[in-house]
């Protein structure tokens, strides 16, 4: 299993998301989290290292950071969006796949949660077996 998982978040709504379901992923596999969720992921029982970093480019810096935390995966949200949208707006998650050295797992809410695999919420995420 991954010891090591980084989280990036960016605040945003889908973020939590991802992260709230990264930490059940986590305790399911006893792995440690590396992101900006310290405290759910302490609620949850998961370790959890926090790490702030800035970058022109949120992919690169990701993928950086993964690099400097040691860690053997990513855990990162997507909006899903395709076509001219995506075009326009450039993918974070795109450029993570395609550049980390790492494996990347890629959270969409709306298929994890048609399915009734992943939690909705942090209470979800410390119910999740372990």
């Amino acid at each position: 299993m991954y010891r090591r998982i980084l989280v990036p978040t960016d605040g945003s709504e889908l973020a939590q998301l991802a992260a709230n379901a990264a930490i059940s992923f986590a305790q399911a596999g006893g792995g440690e989290i590396v992101a900006r969720v310290v405290d759910t992921a302490r609620r949850a029982g998961v370790v959890c290292t926090s790490v702030t970093a800035y970058g022109y480019s949120r992919a690169d810096e990701i993928v950086e950071v993964s690099k400097r935390q040691h860690c053997d995966l990513i855990f990162i949200a997507s909006h899903g969006r395709r076509g001219l949208s995506r075009l326009i707006a450039g993918s974070v998650t795109q450029r993570v796949l395609a550049y980390s050295p790492v494996p990347v797992m890629v959270y969409r809410p709306h298929i994890a949660h048609a399915r009734g695999r992943l939690p909705q919420d942090s209470s979800d995420a410390m119910r999740a077996p372990g």
